[in-house]
């Protein structure tokens, strides 16, 4: 399942090349599409860098101008315990290269610990950023998963961070405020999600306003008879009576 090619160090880029920042280098072993995160070997099997992309010739043929981050930009990264090069530049392919964020059912029977597991995954997002920048569209999905988790896990005060963090991108993104970034109809389950951990952190007034955001939002996208629709009403309501805030509430959240 598994190849290796032959190739040579065509050059090297101290101050990285186009997003790749840092030490880069250049060589002339062919890469084929997807193998981005893979290991770069030398001739005593040790591994020296990190393939990360290369240059395609119009017909669609690779050119052989292939690059790959040093491994001495790596050091940081803390330890996964894992036996050997192929094992790890797996896993940090599969964390590391992804760009639609992590799923919670892709670790279901895993042997990692969850906690572990976001520690490390965290890490990964920052040497990303450090490698290619904040303005990678994918962060703030990236962010908000990695908030969900915490949120599974009952870690409410990280997942509110990185909750927050996702919400201060995309507002930066889209040059909106965070109720118009609320309103998007993705973030509903975001704002029921930030409640709740206001909730569970005691910060009662909070909570009742990101309950109302999720309820409205809802509302407008999916309509009363909607269960998630039901369920923020249900918490607003709570919240609006334990507070005395009733007068706060629209009529449509007195519905049976």
């Amino acid at each position: 399942m598994n190849s290796v090619t032959e190739g040579i160090v065509s050059n090297i880029y101290p101050d990285g090349v186009g997003n790749w920042l840092g030490h880069t280098l250049q060589v002339s072993a062919p890469f084929s599409g997807g193998s981005s995160g893979g290991a770069l070997l030398n001739s005593l099997g040790e591994v020296i860098g990190v393939t990360c992309g290369g240059n395609e010739h119009e017909s669609g043929a690779r050119a052989n101008i292939n690059f790959a981050i040093w491994i001495g930009e790596l050091e940081g990264m803390p330890s996964i315990n894992k036996p050997t090069a192929m094992d790890i530049t797996d896993y940090y392919n599969s964390q590391l290269s992804r760009t639609s964020g992590i799923f919670l059912g892709d670790f279901v029977g895993s042997e990692l610990n969850d906690e572990k597991f976001l520690e490390y995954y965290s890490e990964c997002t920052e040497l990303r950023i450090k490698m290619f920048g904040e303005d990678q569209a994918e962060l703030p999905f990236i962010y908000s998963y990695i908030g969900l988790w915490y949120y599974e896990l009952s870690n409410f005060t990280m997942a509110l961070k990185w909750i927050h963090r996702s919400l201060d991108m995309l507002q930066k993104f889209n040059e909106e405020s965070l109720l118009e970034v609320l309103k998007y109809p993705r973030q509903c389950v975001i704002a029921f999600k930030l409640a709740a951990c206001y909730e569970r952190t005691n910060d009662l007034n909070k909570a009742f306003y990101f309950y109302l955001e999720s309820a409205t939002n809802n509302y407008e996208n999916f309509g009363l008879l909607d269960q998630k629709t039901k369920a923020a009403i249900r918490k607003v309501r709570k919240l609006a009576e334990d507070l005395n805030r009733q007068s706060e509430l629209p009529k449509w959240t007195n519905t049976p």
